[in-house]
């Protein structure tokens, strides 16, 4: 009988080692040893989100207040709201943003300072009206090049052209013979023969 009450002692230190792995586990043996979830285990993990879910933002505390704080995604700023923002002004002003004026253009100064720097269309204009015009004619001598020429072909060593307006005066200061007079009017090259 001895070995008969240590074989039920025995097997009930078993069932109730069995109960306290089941219980911490929340998984019991079923009579032929299969494992299986214990009733509570099974009702704590239904109550479990799946893994992949989503919520409502509503279901994430302080989310919607963190929200009512933000800018809409398409907004706009008034100037005073940008900080560190350059001036704005009408003009060609240093450091500032230039605006256009109430007509749409941009006022630069008259003249540029700088090959970089923005050109006035008076300025523009008055440089071009001081070019002739891209087709037009010469007089025969009215070049530098074709005067350059003349003065090379001069046939006296001092090669020395005199030119005023008109013909040759007749008292040219400091002309010698063979010197030569250049009309600036016509560009009519004259020898000096006698002075």
């Amino acid at each position: 009988m001895a070995f008969a009450e240590a074989d039920r002692s025995s097997s009930e230190a078993d069932r109730a080692e069995a109960a306290a792995q089941s219980a911490a586990t929340g998984v019991q043996p079923d009579t032929v040893g299969r494992l299986h979830l214990t009733s509570e285990l099974r009702g704590e993990i239904d109550g479990k989100a799946a893994v992949s879910h989503d919520h409502t933002i509503g279901q994430v505390a302080g989310l919607q207040s963190a929200l009512d704080g933000k800018a809409s995604t398409s907004h706009t700023h008034t100037k005073s709201q940008i900080t560190d923002l350059e001036t704005v002004s009408v003009g060609s002003i240093g450091s500032h943003i230039v605006k256009r004026n109430a007509n749409g253009h941009i006022n630069v100064p008259y003249t540029p300072a700088d090959l970089i720097h923005a050109a006035s269309k008076y300025y523009v204009d008055d440089e071009v009206g001081k070019k002739a015009d891209a087709s037009h004619t010469h007089s025969q001598y009215a070049t530098t090049t074709t005067v350059n020429a003349l003065s090379a072909q001069v046939d006296n060593r001092r090669g020395v052209i005199h030119s005023g307006t008109g013909p040759p005066p007749s008292s040219i200061p400091g002309a010698v013979v063979g010197d030569y007079w250049l009309n600036e009017t016509s560009m009519e090259l004259y020898k000096i023969t006698a002075v």
